[in-house]
């Protein structure tokens, strides 16, 4: 009996002093002077006074919940200024207090149900952030496999609706910056000119042509109305020139009509376009 008793003697601590001089920290002192720090928090969450007999898994459900306390504390420190996912999340908190997974997945459990820690809005902001410095969308798929995001088919789709969205961006910038460079032009060639710039350029992917059809659908009233009249200055510069080639070989008025219509059609130009520009009466 009395090694018995002396067995559960041994199981009990007494609280000696308990030491206030830190902020935000109680140390409590034991009869045998080993001290444990704990939280503010935890000391008023438990009873504790002088001469108060603590037992030893009393003792390490204190420090369990300090440890935990400040673990909140860490978290919601780091989380206020930005996001992280919760893999990094992880491996910060086994570096900083040596955590089991099944405490960081209580943990994360609980934040998770706050909106704190959420993988699927961080895996989203990474992606536009690393858009935003103009990574390429296989850049970006190795990037969140290496930092073990955990991600689901969701954002799959959102990375491929991103790389579309951004290619639209990107390809309309050009388009838009060869558009006013070659503003003297028609709008068939100007086209013409832009399609011939991407083709030249190896690092513009083919479904450029998407993007230049939905540009030029789209382009302002004014702009067409003002294509007709680049369209009609054009017309007559080239049957100005072919007039004056028919006329260096001697063609007769018939002829010369023929010729002209004929060299005009092979340029694109439609027989109603000719007829309703061009008045070969007055020749």
């Amino acid at each position: 009996m009395r090694a018995s008793e002396e067995k559960d003697i041994d199981e009990y601590k007494i609280i000696k002093n308990l030491d206030f001089k830190k902020k935000g920290v109680v140390k409590i002192v034991f009869d045998d002077e080993t001290v444990l720090p704990i939280s503010e928090e935890s000391y008023l969450n438990n009873y504790l006074y002088n001469d108060k007999k603590l037992s030893s898994s009393e003792i390490e459900s204190l420090k369990k919940e300090s440890q935990l306390i400040e673990v909140r504390k860490y978290l919601n420190r780091i989380l206020a200024n930005r996001y992280y996912c919760s893999s990094a999340l992880s491996l910060k908190l086994k570096k900083r207090y040596k955590l089991s997974d099944k405490d960081i997945d209580n943990l994360f459990l609980e934040y998770a149900e706050s909106g704190l820690i959420d993988d699927e809005r961080y895996a989203k902001l990474f992606i536009d952030d690393e858009y935003e410095k103009g990574y390429h969308i296989d850049y970006i798929l190795k990037e969140i496999q290496d930092k073990d995001i955990d991600v689901d088919d969701s954002i799959y789709d959102y990375i491929h609706y991103k790389n579309y969205y951004m290619n639209i961006i990107y390809y309309n910038r050009w388009i838009d910056k060869l558009f006013k460079r070659y503003s003297n032009f028609t709008l068939k060639k100007r086209k013409e000119k832009i399609i011939s710039f991407f083709q030249n350029h190896y690092h513009l992917k083919e479904d450029y042509i998407n993007y230049l059809n939905d540009y030029f659908d789209n382009l302002d009233e004014n702009l067409k109305k003002e294509n007709e009249k680049l369209e009609k200055k054009e017309l007559l510069s080239n049957y100005n020139k072919v007039k004056t080639l028919a006329i260096k070989k001697g063609l007769d008025k018939y002829e010369s009509k023929q010729y002209i219509i004929n060299k005009l059609m092979s340029k694109g130009y439609s027989y109603s376009q000719i007829k309703e520009n061009i008045d070969f009466n007055e020749e």
